[in-house]
C-alpha cells in the first residue's frame, strides 16, 4: 500500500526516468491497482464480470492463488508482495542480462536474490528485501522500462492462470500436475488474446507490449531459478500438483512461438542467459 516514503521514492524514480508523476493519482490507483487490473482483464476477454472476484492484499503468502469464497464461488487473490517479487527479480535478471557486473556486483545480486527468494516464502521480510533493492533501481533506472514492463505482463499472465484454474472448475477437484499445464495452455490463449488487441487495451494497466510477448517463458525461467535455489537448500521435492517450472515452459512454448517477433525473440533468449547466469551464482550465498 503507499505510504510517504513509498511515494517519495516513487517519484524519484519518475524523475529519473523524466515521466510524469502525479502523487494523488498514483496513490488512488495503488490502492485498488490489482482490482482495476483485473477488471480491465475480465472486460477485454469479454468473461462474466460477476462469475470471479479478485481480491489483493496482504496474506503472508507472496504469491498468487484461486479458492472458493465463503459463498461458494471462485475468487483470485494476490498478496501485494508478489508484484514486488516479480519486478525484484525481473530487475536482477535484467542487470544480470545486460550489465557486465564485476565479480563484488555478482556477489550483490546473488545476496539480493537469495533475499527475494526467502520472500517467496515468508511476506513479513518486505522491508528488508525493499530496502536492499533501492541501490539497484537508482543505479540502473535505464532497464526499469523493461523490467517494470516484464514484471507486468507477468502479473497479466498469473491473474489469466488463476483465472483459468476457476473457468476450468478446478476448485472444486483434487488438485494435480495436470490442471497446472491445462491452466498455463488456457492462460496463454488468454494472454494472446490480449496482445491480439494490441493498441484497443494502450491506455489500461493490462496492456502488453507486443516487444514483451514471451514474459511468460520469462516467468518459467525465473521459476526455474527459483527451484534451482531450493535444491541448493535440499529443500526442492516432487511435488504432485505443480511441474517443474521446465516442463511449464515448454508446455506453453508452442502456443507463444508464433507471436514473438524478432525483437521479443531477443528479450526471451538474452533474459533466459541473464537468469542462468544468476542461477549459476546462487551458490556463492552463504
Amino acid at each position: 500500500m503507499p505510504t510517504a516514503n513509498s511515494l517519495a521514492f516513487a517519484a524519484q524514480i519518475s524523475e529519473l526516468l523524466d515521466i510524469p508523476f502525479d502523487k494523488d493519482a498514483i496513490d488512488a490507483q495503488a490502492r485498488s491497482l490489482h482490482e482495476g487490473m483485473f477488471e480491465a482483464l475480465i472486460d477485454a476477454l469479454e468473461l462474466d464480470a460477476n462469475a470471479v472476484k479478485m481480491q489483493s492484499g496482504y496474506y503472508f503468502a507472496t504469491r498468487a492463488f484461486a479458492i472458493n469464497s465463503v459463498e461458494g464461488t471462485p475468487q483470485i487473490g494476490v498478496d501485494i508482495t508478489f508484484d514486488y517479487w516479480l519486478s525484484a527479480l525481473n530487475l536482477i535478471c535484467a542487470i544480470a542480462t545486460f550489465e557486465t557486473p564485476t565479480n563484488q556486483q555478482w556477489e550483490g545480486l546473488a545476496l539480493q536474490t537469495d533475499s527475494t527468494f526467502h520472500l517467496f516464502d515468508d511476506a513479513r521480510r518486505f522491508e528488508q528485501a525493499r530496502d536492499g533493492l533501492k541501490p539497484y533501481l537508482v543505479d540502473h533506472h535505464n532497464l526499469l522500462n523493461l523490467s517494470e514492463g516484464l514484471a507486468r505482463a507477468m502479473l497479466v499472465f498469473t491473474f489469466c492462470h488463476e483465472l483459468a484454474h476457476c473457468h476450468l472448475d478446478h476448485l472444486n477437484q483434487p488438485a494435480n500436475v495436470s490442471q497446472e499445464l491445462d491452466a498455463d495452455k488456457l492462460a496463454a490463449q488468454y494472454f494472446l488474446t490480449l496482445l491480439e488487441k494490441g493498441a484497443q487495451l494502450a491506455d489500461t494497466t493490462i496492456f502488453v507490449d507486443i516487444k514483451l510477448a514471451g514474459a511468460p517463458l520469462i516467468l518459467m525461467q525465473l521459476l526455474n531459478v527459483h527451484e534451482q535455489w531450493l535444491a541448493h537448500q535440499g529443500r526442492l521435492h516432487a511435488s504432485d500438483t505443480h511441474p517443474h517450472a521446465l516442463n511449464r515452459l515448454n508446455n506453453i512454448l508452442p502456443l507463444f512461438e508464433p507471436f514473438l517477433n524478432e525483437t521479443a525473440t531477443t528479450i526471451v533468449d538474452a533474459m533466459t542467459l541473464g537468469a542462468e547466469d544468476i542461477g549459476r551464482i546462487l551458490p556463492r550465498v552463504p
